[in-house]
């Protein structure tokens, strides 16, 4: 639970390698332990173009969450990113 040494370090991995998908989606999670949801969407958003996935179709995700979290907050966010993995489980990494 050191996550401001875990962002510092995350973000020295970033620097190294822009590349390296998975630590998007190691500080996305620590965005969401944070309340920092937008900052969460962005990072699983960066994680997933990374690996591949269909920049329109992660676009469209993104925006989804984005505004299930604007119009429900907190709820709306983890409401959103549960239907969208029920609904896309042939997404590669968790979303």
């Amino acid at each position: 639970r050191q996550y401001d040494r875990a962002l510092g370090q995350l973000q020295k991995t970033i620097e190294m390698d822009p590349n390296f998908f998975r630590t998007y989606f190691y500080r996305a999670r620590i965005y969401e332990h944070l309340g920092q949801y937008e900052k969460a969407v962005a990072d699983y958003r960066q994680g997933l173009l990374l690996v591949g996935e269909n920049p329109a179709r992660v676009a469209q995700i993104a925006a989804e969450i984005s505004q299930s979290l604007t119009a429900a907050g907190e709820r709306g966010y983890w409401q959103k990113r549960l239907e969208i993995k029920e609904r896309n489980p042939e997404i590669r990494v968790e979303w």
